[in-house]
């Protein structure tokens, strides 16, 4: 009798600890659904690169930019980006427009007053205040 017990026992743990890592399984699979949001602080270029972050292209980032910081939604509804550089945003392409509406993400790094126009670089929209730029993006994430 006293087998049995145990057995079942056993089981019942073995049971529990399959049903649990069904369950966490499940939920990291649905994350990139949700709207939770994603902070980074890269130190330089290379660890921004490194990273492989799901945003349209961004080569116009010069390369001694520093204390890049990125915030962006799991349901990829758009991103914000600031860097610190003493250089102007030059890549090709880029032209001056208007400032379309930021995406629904606030960050305490990024700036109360938007200036009207920014330089739009491909599907980001770019200004600088100072040494520090800061970009956004309304479009789909990677």
């Amino acid at each position: 009798m006293r087998h049995s017990s145990t057995l079942t026992r056993f089981s019942l743990g073995i049971a529990a600890t399959t049903l649990g890592a069904v369950a966490l399984s499940g939920c990291a699979a649905l994350a990139p659904l949700t709207k939770e949001a994603h902070n980074g602080i890269y130190n330089n270029l290379g660890e921004y690169t490194a990273a492989k972050l799901p945003f349209p292209d961004t080569e116009w980032i010069p390369e001694d930019a520093s204390n890049i910081r990125v915030k962006y939604r799991g349901d990829r509804d758009g991103a914000l980006l600031m860097y610190h550089s003493a250089q102007e945003v030059t890549h090709e392409g880029c032209a001056l427009a208007a400032t379309p509406d930021s995406p629904a993400l606030n960050e305490s790094w990024w700036p109360d007053d938007i200036p009207e126009e920014s330089l739009n670089c491909g599907d980001w929209s770019i200004f600088k205040v100072g040494e520090t730029t800061y970009a956004e993006t309304n479009v789909a994430l990677r």
